[in-house]
């Protein structure tokens, strides 16, 4: 198994909805969270951002997919003298 080391406010997601903030008062300099005020961060904002995530993940499987499909077909037109990729 990976270990992966906490920082203060980082969140810990576990199915749907049972999402952990951590908090560390000795590192409150280091956090994750760039510009985003600390005070915002709460259950509403873990899971906004696990959405926005879900999100993201499923274009990029989307993209690949056609990426995929699109070098696979690639030879099919070749050899049937079809040039739809120009």
């Amino acid at each position: 198994m990976e270990k992966t080391v906490l920082l203060h406010m980082d969140r810990i997601v576990f199915g749907e909805s049972s999402i952990f903030l951590f908090k560390n008062p000795r590192a409150r300099n280091k956090t994750n969270l760039g510009s985003t005020p600390i005070e915002t961060v709460d259950w509403y904002f873990a899971i906004t951002e696990k959405k926005s995530t879900i999100q993201l993940i499923k274009q990029e499987e989307e993209k690949e997919q056609e990426l995929i499909i699109k070098k696979e077909s690639k030879p099919f037109f070749k050899s049937h003298k079809l040039n739809l990729f120009s």
